[in-house]
């Protein structure tokens, strides 16, 4: 009876021994993650806004739905269904050493696409996450897909002629010189299927074949030129032509933009008539960019087309209407009134003169045709003469978005969608678009 008393005993002792046993190298293996698999999963995917040649974002929830951790997390990205990444640059990821199971994480991915990608379909991204255990053996990779479509942002095309070259013309043509019109699209956009044509040709004669150049394709900040063979016409009275640029932009859209130039040509003395006229030969903007809200430097070469002196001038900047409201100017002289006094013009020559203008801030993106009077007498004359000119001013307005509240639930179940409500206003004074 006794032995089996021990017997018993000793059995038993063995039992919990190796019960110990058992439980500490479960335990052991718990904390080491040896045996256990992770499993990544991409639970959520946005874009941020995508423009041609500029960085954007891309941000992922990811969770590890596995029962390990997943360490040396490395991303990448291709079209889908192809080998390459397309115009598309993953520049930077997070660098994340461990991920815990049953946990999740924001991670956000710099990304960059160039400025030739297309902007009339969406690209498909496959963004990959490939990943290993504790013991560096690899894991099944996590994907996910995400449409991307670029844009060029919201500015249409808009023409700026930047300068005029005036060259000799045909030497058996007399009073013919060539035209270098130097224009830029400064908008955003590429204008399309674009026509320069000359209208009003009272003043001068065109020796080419058509008054009409075909020019093409222009992208968006592009520049170019178009050349002109000209002849004076006796019975002009100044120096003035429109030059229209008509143009096809995005889908199903269309514009014409009429541009008022004085040519900087000098008359032949016989055929210029007895009546001087004061043009402007030539403005400067300085800064290009001008800003709502920001003065601009406006230069005006004053040219007297006429071989006699000019005196007396009274040079005026016209206000300019901003929005419906009549009394709001958009352009505003700094330190000055909008009239300044040129004492004399010598004949065939130029006068300079700079001027500071204030931008109103709530100044509607556009180009301004802003005109210019001049009133001035002449040698020989005390007959008041006017001129009437206009200079183009683009004016641009920042965008602005301002977050004001954020509004997060204080729990949230794992597995389920969370409702997360922002409050945000547009404070620019634009509207914004391709969110």
């Amino acid at each position: 009876m006794a032995k089996r008393t021990v017997c018993l005993c000793l059995v038993f002792v063995v039992c919990i021994f190796n019960i110990s046993l058992f439980a500490e190298t479960e335990s052991d293996r718990t904390e080491t993650g040896y045996g256990l698999s992770p499993i990544l999963h991409i639970t959520d995917i946005n874009v941020g806004e995508v423009k041609l040649g500029e960085d954007f974002y891309i941000t992922l929830e990811v969770k590890n739905i596995g029962n390990g951790p997943a360490y040396n997390l490395r991303f990448e990205n291709t079209l889908r269904g192809k080998s390459h990444t397309g115009p598309f640059t993953l520049k930077s990821g997070p660098k994340i050493d461990e991920f815990f199971t049953h946990q999740t994480k924001t991670i956000t991915l710099h990304l960059s696409i160039d400025e030739e990608a297309t902007t009339l379909e969406d690209y498909e991204l496959e963004i990959k996450l490939q990943y290993t255990n504790v013991q560096n053996v690899p894991q099944a990779t996590a994907h996910s897909f995400v449409k991307v479509r670029a844009s060029r942002g919201n500015i249409e095309p808009d023409f700026l002629i930047e300068d005029i070259v005036i060259n000799e013309g045909d030497k058996n043509i007399p009073n013919s010189f060539t035209a270098s019109i130097n224009y830029k699209n400064i908008g955003q956009i590429n204008a399309q299927n674009v026509s320069a044509l000359i209208d009003g040709l009272d003043n001068f004669e065109i020796l080419n074949i058509s008054n009409r150049k075909y020019l093409g394709t222009v992208d968006g900040g592009k520049s170019g030129s178009i050349q002109y063979l000209l002849k004076s016409r006796d019975e002009g009275d100044s120096n003035k032509i429109n030059l229209v640029f008509t143009f096809d932009y995005e889908p199903n859209k269309s514009k014409s933009q009429d541009i008022s130039l004085n040519l900087p040509v000098k008359r032949n003395p016989d055929t210029v008539g007895k009546t001087p006229w004061l043009i402007i030969s030539k403005y400067v903007l300085s800064p290009e960019k001008i800003l709502a809200g920001n003065t601009v430097l406006l230069k005006l070469n004053i040219e007297n087309t006429s071989s006699k002196e000019i005196h007396n001038a009274k040079v005026s900047i016209v206000d300019v209407a901003s929005g419906d409201a009549i009394v709001d100017t958009v352009f505003s002289p700094v330190n000055s009134s909008n009239t300044f006094y040129i004492e004399k013009i010598p004949g065939k020559s130029t006068h300079t003169h700079e001027v500071a203008l204030y931008v109103d801030p709530n100044a509607q993106a556009k180009t301004y045709n802003v005109p210019i009077e001049i009133k001035y007498e002449y040698e020989g004359s005390d007959t008041e003469l006017e001129a009437k000119e206009r200079v183009n001013i683009p004016v641009t307005q920042e965008s602005k978005l301002e977050i004001l509240s954020v509004e997060v639930p204080p729990m949230a179940m794992i597995g389920q969608p969370i409702p997360i409500a922002a409050e945000f206003v547009n404070v620019g004074k634009v509207a914004l678009t391709n969110f």
